[in-house]
């Protein structure tokens, strides 16, 4: 049960730079001892008849709390239509294309996780959870009819696909926390995550006696590593956080086509990217009266490698140094509050972005990355205030090397 929930709008330098706001959920302490739990079985149609169920079981004796939670999902021939128009130039041609048809959708799903929560004392805690989410299979069928204008030449065609996908993701994260004395605490936080991805299309294009095929199965596999350790320490009536972060990733994704007769644009492709990064940060917090004070520095630092064909590119390859700080003032008189703040957030390309190859959408769209996108830095400065109910809020920000994405 929910006890409270808060939102902090300027968390400081503790969580990463990409992190905007903070929700904290207070739970109420569950009481009594014993096992417990609960199962729901539902069925529901709309376009498709759908099962649900669900599974949530807890044992409890004294302070430990150990708990198993699972789901699964599944429905079939789930029925939809898609219709879409693009105008773009290609080879200095005007070229005007769309497409209309329906398909269908079916679904296999589900997830379970285990884990506990050890009060060890009143100050001292330890817990853990393995998560199994699992895509058992998806399965799209779709028939489309295609019309193609190049300048004054008009071209149609069908086209049938079977879109089938498949994935795996283990998770396991671990914590602990030690409330020392009045002025020194400890939190620890780890997570591991790996995930395994397959997907196979086979798309046949049909235009008057001729016939195309065109069959590619990505494959995409990728580990998370995260250790994160945070102390905080009472000087007074101030507060200081500090404390180290450390991940490591990589990200592996390979691109074929099956069918040997094919010779259109798209090519067999195998890409892969490994990053280590750490980062150390302190966040110093105090009341002055009704005053509030927060002043934050973070010092990140990355190592990217990306690989294409199992060749180190050095031009796709970098390292980052970064020193971001962060300061905020609250004040609050009476029914009037205000809160001034700067921070620099950095948002960075996902892998796929990253990743060179090029990769089937549809007839008329394909999709590439760009190993060469670098993070982008958004400064920020903001002002907010609120009387008896009425919220003004303003905010400037200066971006610099921001992502595009376009169709």
């Amino acid at each position: 049960m929910i006890k409270e929930i808060k939102i902090d709008m300027n968390p400081g330098a503790k969580y990463s730079s990409s992190v905007r706001a903070v929700l904290f959920i207070t739970t109420i302490k569950p009481v009594g001892k014993g096992v417990g739990g609960t199962m729901t079985m539902k069925e529901s149609v709309s376009s498709c008849w759908k099962t649900d169920g669900w599974l949530d079981l807890n044992y409890r004796k004294k302070g430990l709390d150990v708990f198993l939670s699972s789901s699964f999902s599944t429905f079939s021939n789930s029925h939809y239509k898609r219709q879409d128009v693009y105008d773009f130039q290609y080879k200095g041609k005007n070229i005007t294309a769309d497409y209309a048809g329906d398909g269908y959708n079916s679904s296999k799903n589900g997830f379970v996780s285990v884990g506990f929560n050890d009060q060890l004392t009143a100050n001292q805690s330890l817990g853990a959870t393995y998560t199994f989410t699992r895509l058992f299979s998806s399965n799209s069928d779709q028939n489309y009819h295609n019309h193609v204008q190049q300048d004054d030449v008009h071209t149609e065609f069908n086209t049938s696909s079977h879109h089938f996908s498949q994935s795996g993701n283990h998770n396991v994260s671990i914590y602990y926390e030690n409330k020392f004395s009045e002025k020194f605490a400890i939190n620890v936080d780890g997570t591991y995550a790996y995930n395994d991805a397959n997907d196979k299309q086979i798309i046949v294009d049909t235009q008057a006696d001729n016939c195309s095929t065109l069959i590619p199965v990505t494959e995409v596999k990728s580990d998370l590593g995260a250790l994160k350790a945070v102390l905080t320490s009472s000087i007074g009536s101030a507060k200081l956080e500090y404390g180290i972060e450390t991940t490591y990733t990589h990200f592996r994704q390979k691109y074929n086509i099956e069918n040997k007769d094919y010779s259109g644009v798209l090519k067999t492709n195998d890409n892969e990217s490994k990053q280590s990064a750490a980062n150390v940060f302190i966040n110093y917090s105090q009341s002055f009266g009704k005053l509030y004070t927060q002043l934050g520095l973070k010092y990140e630092y990355a190592n990217y490698d990306y690989y294409a064909s199992g060749k180190w590119l050095d031009e796709s390859s970098r390292t980052y140094h970064r020193l971001l700080p962060s300061v905020s003032f609250s004040y609050d008189l009476n029914r009037l509050s205000l809160m001034l703040s700067y921070n620099i957030y950095t948002s960075s390309p996902s892998y796929s972005q990253l990743d060179e190859g090029l990769q089937y959408i549809s007839d008329f769209r394909y999709n590439k990355g760009n190993s060469l996108l670098k993070p982008t830095y958004n400064h920020e400065i903001s002002l907010n205030a609120s009387y008896r109910g009425i919220q003004f809020m303003s905010n400037y920000t200066y971006g610099k090397d921001a992502i595009v994405t376009w169709f």
